[in-house]
């Protein structure tokens, strides 16, 4: 039960920290979109603002951990799917991508953040090849092809990182219960 009570703890810490740091950089992109009078987007990024402040309440208010920290995941996957369709920045908007998988296995768990994270390539890559003609920016077939590979390895490598982390903690808690005992 304490450790149920820790992991949720972690959580919802973790999901203020990622939520606090979306909505400054969030509202960071909104004054420079709307001081370069590119009011459209400005007030798309308002609506993702504003969706991340009600999560943030309904965190504080109503304590929804598990709900929260899904629905921040799942919030960085449709901006990043949305500026990858109509805000490509000549193909630079894909750096963002690499912030999904750290940031959806930490928030939700192991299979859950890499279902989140595959899902944005693999929506990626279907735009991509069968429905090219709503994207804003023709991205190269070798820019496709380097985040084909590299995001799936980044994935993998936070899947491996976070199942070594989980055994690590398993084992402490299992000495501490140990001593404890005795």
């Amino acid at each position: 039960m304490q450790q149920i009570k820790q992991q949720l703890n972690l959580k919802k810490a973790l999901t203020f920290i990622f939520s606090y740091s979306a909505l400054v950089a969030l509202l960071f992109f909104i004054v420079e979109k709307f001081i370069l009078k590119d009011y459209l987007f400005s007030a798309v990024l308002s609506v993702f603002f504003l969706i991340t402040l009600f999560n943030l309440l309904l965190l504080h208010l109503k304590n929804t951990v598990n709900f929260s920290a899904y629905f921040t995941a799942i919030l960085m996957l449709a901006l990043a799917l949305f500026l990858y369709i109509f805000r490509p920045e000549n193909g630079f908007v894909v750096v963002w991508f690499y912030l999904l998988p750290p940031v959806a296995v930490l928030l939700t768990d192991k299979k859950s953040g890499v279902l989140i994270s595959m899902s944005l390539i693999a929506i990626m890559l279907l735009i991509y090849f069968f429905f090219p003609q709503i994207l804003t920016y023709k991205y190269p077939p070798e820019h496709i092809l380097r985040i084909s590979i590299s995001y799936p390895i980044q994935i993998y490598i936070i899947f491996i990182f976070e199942e070594i982390t989980q055994r690590y903690r398993k084992k402490l808690e299992e000495k501490y219960k140990q001593l404890t005992t005795h």
